[in-house]
């Protein structure tokens, strides 16, 4: 490492006092290589062709306004463990704030990595000028178990890169800004994944996630999966011209606030330079918001699976609310919305500022009557194990959150057992991934059995542009009691099983998103799953 002309010669981490790092990272370095402290008195910048590594346990200091550069070419390795954290702060003695981290990259930059991490006392200017504790600039990158102690500065921005941000905490914001924000969609070549991370509830006008861009096909798109969401007073998710997966997240509390000049939803979403999102929503809790989803400027989103209870405009300040919203303002019409399989209870109404926009309603248990496009769409109480009120809903971090699925989980009664696609539940309660029906049940003579995999929807105005192969699981493979995995099968061939043997047998599946991952792919982390039928028996 070239260190700069007030730095000690071979005191990169722990010589004598006073001594600090700057300047170029040229060749692979190691911080710290003794000890536990690394003393950083001026920017430090990770060149092409080099690897900083930072110890787990290690305590950065980093002077005031000093930041750490990694270039195009360059990577970072910042891995601590549960019970090693890294920590990235400023001097004892110091009162000023240090800068930030930027990961900058191109087509085949190498992957930073930092995990099991705290920042604290980066830099807070925001607005038009807002530095975030951690820039990513077409770099490709891992985020894994983050916390952050200032909560007067953006979190992370992700501009044109290629990331997994897994198990981290954003705390609610103490100035107006967006925790998490997002340009130019997902590196070609890349992958964008938001996985299990616990969100505050930002202020003012600004969304829990901002990002946009990726559109079907050709791009990679983002996915959004078993996050929690705490609130927002505008939208939780915004994503502008911006296709999407979003499955098993839990949604809370977005109410529309007083500084807030549109309205507040679960996840959101307009035009954009001319494109326009179509986003697979599935398997979501949405519970105590203004608006479940709103589609704007020839969007259009499919619902499937989900529960939405209390959506109630009654806690913010707009004049309506709806489970959807089509337009609001001055702007276009969405293009359309298509809900399956949902159990809507307690709430206002189904659709608000609808005109020529295409809506259908199809097997979905509510309480209101619906005479638009759809069919088979029944009435009753749901028989939830617990339905919360919001003072129960006060949650600090993502564990505590699970008790959303567990409340409203369907009681053995309930007409949503087995009665949504595909022969499923009806509601969020379902597992992750593909469902599997057809199997026999039991024990059975019959050498023989089809399976059919789901869900995948297409017609119903869903927008082939937008899903070309139709909207949730498009292909799969399937594998028999544990032996060689099927090549990849369209999602309309059924599994077609014959000559089966004497004994138990099982058939696992895995499922391609819209998206074009499968389900479990390894990027996914503790998500990446497997489906399983039931296991049946067949005797001679």
């Amino acid at each position: 490492m070239s260190l700069g002309p007030d730095a000690l010669p071979g005191a990169a981490a722990d010589g004598p006092p006073g001594a600090c790092v700057r300047g170029p990272v040229s060749t692979n370095t190691t911080w710290p290589a003794r000890g536990s402290l690394v003393s950083v008195c001026g920017t430090v910048t990770v060149e092409s062709g080099a690897t900083l590594t930072i110890a787990p346990g290690a305590t950065v200091e980093l002077d005031p306004e000093v930041s750490i550069n990694v270039a195009n070419g360059g990577r970072l390795l910042a891995e601590g463990t549960e019970a090693k954290t890294i920590s990235f702060t400023r001097p004892a003695k110091s009162t000023a704030s240090w800068g930030n981290i930027t990961i900058n990259g191109g087509a085949g930059s190498p992957e930073t990595r930092i995990s099991h991490a705290h920042f604290d006392f980066n830099a807070s200017a925001l607005g038009a000028t807002a530095v975030p504790c951690l820039q990513v600039t077409g770099g490709t990158v891992h985020f894994d178990h983050l916390t952050f102690g200032n909560t007067g500065s953006p979190y992370i921005h992700l501009d044109g890169a290629s990331f997994v941000v897994s198990d981290c905490t954003f705390p609610t914001p103490t100035a107006v800004f967006e925790p998490v924000h997002g340009t130019q969609g997902v590196k070609s070549g890349g992958h964008g994944i938001v996985s299990r991370c616990f969100f505050g509830a930002p202020t003012g006008y600004n969304d829990a996630v901002d990002f946009t861009g990726g559109n079907r096909p050709g791009d990679p798109i983002v996915h959004f999966i078993n996050n929690v969401f705490v609130g927002s007073e505008d939208d939780i998710l915004d994503l502008d011209g911006t296709d999407a997966w979003v499955e098993g997240n839990i949604f809370m509390h977005a109410h529309k606030g007083r500084a807030t000049p549109d309205s507040a939803s679960a996840v959101s979403g307009g035009g954009d330079s001319g494109n326009t999102s179509e986003i697979t929503i599935i398997g979501n809790v949405i519970y105590d918001c203004d608006q479940a989803a709103a589609a704007k400027e020839g969007n259009f989103f499919t619902l499937i699976n989900n529960t939405i209870v209390r959506q109630n405009h009654a806690a913010g300040d707009d004049t309506d609310g709806a489970v959807v919203l089509l337009a609001e303002g001055k702007t276009s019409e969405a293009a359309g919305m298509y809900l399956e399989g949902n159990i809507l209870f307690d709430i206002e109404k189904l659709t608000r500022n609808a005109k020529a926009a295409v809506v259908t309603f199809t097997n979905n248990l509510m309480p209101l009557r619906w005479d638009g496009p759809g069919t088979a769409n029944t009435t009753g109480d749901p028989i939830f194990k617990h339905v919360p009120q919001p003072t129960e809903t006060v949650f600090m971090n993502w564990a505590q959150a699970q008790v959303m699925r567990t409340w409203l989980g369907l009681d053995a009664a309930s007409p949503g057992r087995g009665t949504g696609p595909n022969g499923i539940d009806k509601g969020g309660g379902i597992p992750p991934g593909v469902s599997i029906s057809g199997e026999p049940d039991g024990v059975t003579k019959q050498t023989t059995a089809t399976l059919v995999v789901g869900p995948n929807r297409m017609g119903n105005s869903i927008p082939l542009p937008g899903w070309p192969n139709g909207s949730g699981y498009t292909h799969y493979k399937w594998r028999l009691d544990g032996g060689v995995w099927s090549p990849e099968t369209p999602i309309g061939s059924p599994v077609a099983l014959k000559g089966l043997v004497a004994g138990p047998h099982q058939v696992e599946v895995t499922g391609k998103r819209d998206s074009g991952l499968y389900q479990d792919d390894p990027l996914f982390g503790a998500d990446a799953v497997l489906s399983r039928s039931r296991t049946w028996t067949v005797t001679p």
